[in-house]
């Protein structure tokens, strides 16, 4: 059954940077993490997936979630989007999301393990009061994020052993869009209240 966003939750964005930015959109809603958006940009900055993929579909989809700051709204960043960029010290892609869109900020794991865990714990086998722990709504918007999950996004290979101290890099778009997904899911199915203020 098709599922969309709804007001009375948080809606959450993971995010990885550099210059293949991807933006995993989705909620916890009633202990299920829906995912309902991988979006990614080849070649571009953290601006201009804003501009041609996040804000889009949220005016479409979300649009209370661009209301009162973004009130409804939290971004969990890679934080090496907290470095100042090469450009000038005084922009980061984390003050150009807060700029752009409004809502809370928090950053995400910096190391594998705990990205890697809440990849394992929302594909575990079980059941939320009835309900799959994961679901990804089948739409063009994630047709690269299934992708990535299908076997795109892996662990290298070193002489006949498989490496897992992290994901294979660089392998754009789908270790980017595999990340962004950790932060969003270790996220959603760990810390605040899921709820959104009234």
């Amino acid at each position: 059954t098709p599922f969309s966003p709804h007001p009375t939750f948080i809606l959450a964005i993971g995010w990885d940077g550099g210059h293949s930015p991807s933006a995993v959109i989705g909620q916890n809603q009633l202990g299920q993490c829906q995912i309902y958006a991988g979006l990614n940009a080849m070649h571009v900055g953290v601006l201009e997936l804003i501009e041609r993929e996040v804000r889009p579909w949220l005016q479409t989809y979300a649009p209370w979630a661009l209301t009162n700051f973004g009130a409804a709204l939290v971004h969990i960043i890679d934080p090496n989007m907290a470095t100042p960029g090469q450009a000038t010290i005084l922009e980061t892609a984390e003050k150009m999301i807060r700029k752009e869109l409004g809502g809370r900020v928090v950053r995400g794991a910096v190391r594998w393990p705990p990205r890697r865990e809440a990849i394992l714990k929302a594909l575990r086998p079980g059941n939320v009061g009835g309900r799959v722990p994961l679901v990804i709504a089948d739409v063009m918007e994630t047709a690269q994020l299934l992708h990535a999950f299908d076997g795109r996004w892996y662990y290298p290979v070193n002489d006949l052993q498989v490496d897992r101290t992290g994901p294979e890099k660089p392998n754009s778009p789908w270790a980017d869009l595999g990340d962004a997904s950790a932060y969003l899911l270790d996220w959603l199915q760990g810390g605040d209240s899921m709820q959104a203020a009234p």
